[in-house]
């Protein structure tokens, strides 16, 4: 695990925001959203292989990681898109690339559809305008009633090694390590609110379904990642998405579920560093 980044928080008022910086401030901004159970260190093989060209914000979305948990249990897409509005505003960055995984990629394309004059160029990893594959309803289902609590970091790996079955060792070290938390007694917990299991639970409060109508107002240059052992986003599914954006395309990265990145980052970020060039 790199120590090249710095721990930031942000005070936004009603919560605070932990992301990391990687990079010089006087490069372009690329700004990475992780996914529903993801954190800022899930994207440390990126970052590092971004930072000496571009200044990169890892950030923890409300509820995950180090940031703090909404007071009022707010989770919608709305939130997430002014936290990072917030965030930006804060930082005077007026113009930046955004990459956005799975719930991270539908934030990034609700805030994109806001905000295009934001925007240098956009990536969408593993997710569509829609939840409606066998794998989001599988994703869903796992947080909603899998375990919440273990005996050791084994335990954990041994658990996310069933959906993230190309990840290495290392990689599903560190989403263990980061993902979760001692309790007074020595077990591990999730360190995300508690809440947003439950919405998942009763299905409040989540994300709109459906985001197609937003994406013809996305106008800068769009790349959608797509795991090809994954069950999340079909080639039919990403190539609507192709059609629908004004300019965008789409590239399958082998060997990946849906944590693409985490499961073959060397292809992963090959295709993002020919993307972004």
């Amino acid at each position: 695990m790199s120590n090249t980044y710095i721990d930031k928080y942000l005070n936004l008022g009603d919560l605070e925001l932990h992301y990391l910086e990687w990079g010089s401030p006087t490069n372009p901004t690329v700004i990475l959203l992780h996914g529903l159970r993801g954190h800022a260190h899930s994207w440390d093989e990126v970052s590092q292989a971004l930072l000496d060209k571009y200044h990169v914000i890892a950030l923890d979305q409300r509820g995950r990681g180090s940031s703090d948990w909404s007071p009022v249990q707010d989770y919608s897409i709305e939130a997430y898109s002014n936290d990072l509005l917030k965030l930006t505003e804060s930082l005077n960055i007026d113009h930046f690339i955004l990459i956005g995984h799975s719930m991270g990629g539908r934030n990034s394309m609700y805030f994109a559809s806001q905000h295009p004059d934001k925007l240098i160029k956009l990536g969408i990893i593993d997710i569509g305008p829609k939840i409606d594959s066998v794998g989001s309803e599988r994703i869903g289902d796992e947080m909603a009633n899998g375990p919440i609590e273990f005996t050791s970091i084994s335990e954990i790996i041994n658990h996310l090694k069933k959906s993230s079955p190309f990840a290495s060792n290392d990689t599903l070290l560190r989403r263990a390590t980061y993902a979760t938390k001692i309790t007074d007694n020595g077990t591990y917990i999730w360190t995300y609110d508690p809440a947003i299991r439950d919405q998942r639970k009763t299905g409040s409060n989540i994300q709109p379904l459906d985001l197609w109508g937003d994406i013809p107002k996305i106008t800068c240059p769009t790349m959608i990642f797509r795991g090809l052992q994954s069950d999340i986003l079909s080639e039919e599914v990403a190539q609507q998405m192709v059609q629908h954006f004004p300019y965008s395309r789409t590239v399958g990265i082998n060997n990946a579920t849906h944590t693409v990145f985490e499961d073959n980052p060397t292809e992963f970020i090959q295709e993002l560093l020919k993307f972004l060039d």
